[in-house]
């Protein structure tokens, strides 16, 4: 028998349906209230464009870098190992081009990672692998996006 409060709630069709009261009474926890400038679309626009245009920061700020750096006797070229290959972080190369290449949809230039280090990768390896490209010679290399100044 459908309680007589639930009777209206039942599709059309199923008379013979049975409804088990303690499906009823789950528990779903209370909303959490968005913060007071969650409307606001000058803070959305600002929080999107930030999350969209990489910012250029110092290789001393890419933290996953700093034991080679702080462990190497070479002020040249240490070596760095990312992703399970090796690496060399050429400390005295010249700021060039090496060629057009692209990440997440827009169009770069490669440089060593020195000239163009990105907040985005400043904390995990993982960040760079979409934004690493081939430099002759196993360098570091970086695709630039041609947005970054």
């Amino acid at each position: 028998m459908i309680p007589p409060r639930l009777h209206h709630y039942l599709p059309m069709g199923y008379p013979q349906a049975t409804v088990r009261p303690q499906l009823l009474s789950t528990h779903i926890p209370a909303a959490q209230p968005l913060p007071a400038n969650a409307g606001d679309s000058d803070v959305f626009e600002e929080s999107a464009q930030m999350d969209l245009v990489p910012v250029k920061i110092t290789l001393d700020d890419v933290e996953w870098l700093h034991p080679q750096l702080e462990n190497s006797t070479d002020s040249d070229s240490v070596p760095v190992t990312v992703d399970g290959k090796q690496y060399n972080l050429g400390l005295n190369q010249t700021d060039q081009s090496f060629g057009v290449c692209q990440v997440n949809g827009k169009v770069g230039e490669c440089h060593h990672i020195q000239y163009c280090a990105l907040d985005v990768f400043q904390i995990e390896v993982s960040f760079y692998l979409p934004y690493q490209c081939p430099i002759t010679g196993d360098f570091l290399g970086v695709c630039c996006p041609q947005d970054i100044s």
